[in-house]
């Protein structure tokens, strides 16, 4: 723990191991394929593994872990295949776990390279122990999650609506408050309120300080091999420093790109378009957007909104009068449940969460 964040970066992975053995008495759970049931032809089978036993044909084999913290998947690979294929189509097997959560229970907490020995060696002794042998070592990564935890000074709640001003491309989720999120199909970014996941999650938050997660997500093994220039479990335990960097510079340059003061910049000039462009319509609109955007103001950028309202006025008296009518807010306020004099402004909770995340 350094400058109130967590530094355990890696969360979900999916491993797909090259080899495979199936012992006689696995617990692997077999799916069939489908039977047309006129002309008795199967389709969507194939030779999943074969042991001592034979062959074992179908589509799908799984193994889920007793407590649910790992999960083991045999199936049909589902490239396409080229017209006149001959023969069975080829198979996958992939091993889906968190690394935190095998390691110490929960994944609150965020596995580094002991925590990750640790839990390839209980998945794969529990693998064992069902009748699969995988070495995850030489496994390939082809999902990684890195994450980082930043413990906040405030509310985690207070610092949303400063994220969706910022200049990039996340958007509200509706899974639960305070949850943003972007992604492609091959890597995606999530901002959430790491508390209110595990509440909507029926999980305990005892202990759990006030927690805003930062993570990425890699989803093809292509992406990982392409952004973080490795390709298995064993390279990624020996290269969590160069994972760690490459997280820092994609949040740098896709997330928290401002510095404070481009911020405060950025959103001075937010107010003046906005002001700009109701003042073209009529001047009572300009008056109700500054009673609406300076209540919003006395607990974000109070100095930025001011200032635009001297730009777009060009005369003091107009700013005294906001200023006049912000204080008489500000003392309404007082009347909350959470009094807004306590937080700080949005250029305060922009350079807290950039100064943690890029620590």
């Amino acid at each position: 723990m350094s400058n109130g964040t967590q530094l355990g970066i890696v969360d979900s992975s999916h491993f797909r191991p090259e080899s495979v053995e199936i012992g006689v008495g696995h617990s692997l759970e077999i799916f069939n394929g489908s039977t047309n049931h006129g002309t008795g032809r199967e389709t969507g089978n194939t030779v999943l593994f074969r042991n001592s036993g034979g062959e074992q044909r179908g589509s799908k084999a799984i193994y889920n872990a007793p407590d649910n913290s790992f999960s083991f998947t045999l199936g049909i690979d589902n490239f396409r295949l080229e017209d006149g294929y001959q023969g069975d189509p080829p198979t996958y097997a992939t091993v889906t776990f968190s690394a935190a959560r095998v390691a110490f229970g929960d994944n609150y907490r965020l596995a580094d390279a002991a925590g990750l020995k640790l839990a390839f060696s209980k998945v794969e002794k529990g693998l064992r122990e069902a009748g699969i042998k995988v070495d995850l070592a030489q496994a390939f990564l082809t999902r990684l999650d890195i994450t980082k935890n930043v413990l906040t000074e405030e509310n985690p709640k207070d610092y949303f609506p400063m994220l969706r001003t910022l200049p990039c491309k996340l958007k509200d989720e509706a899974k639960y408050a305070g949850s943003l999120a972007w992604g492609n199909g091959q890597q995606s970014v999530s901002i959430y309120d790491k508390r209110a996941q595990m509440v909507f999650k029926k999980r305990s938050v005892i202990n759990i300080p006030n927690t805003i997660r930062f993570e990425q997500k890699f989803l093809k093994r292509e992406k990982v091999k392409a952004y973080l220039g490795f390709d298995t479990g064993l390279d990624l335990i020996n290269n969590l420093d160069h994972a760690e960097k490459r997280y820092k510079d994609s949040m740098e340059k896709n997330i928290l790109k401002l510095n404070v003061i481009d911020y405060e910049i950025t959103t001075a000039q937010q107010f003046v378009d906005e002001l700009n462009a109701l003042k073209s319509i009529h001047n009572y609109a300009v008056s109700s957007y500054l009673l609406l955007r300076g209540y919003q103001a006395i607990a974000n950028s109070e100095a930025s909104f001011l200032a635009a309202v001297e730009e777009v006025s060009g005369n003091k008296m107009a700013v005294w009068r906001a200023k006049k009518k912000l204080h008489e807010l500000k003392m309404e306020s007082m009347s909350l449940e959470t009094p807004l004099k306590n937080k700080k402004s949005s250029s305060k909770l922009y350079e807290e969460l950039k100064n943690k995340v890029l620590s």
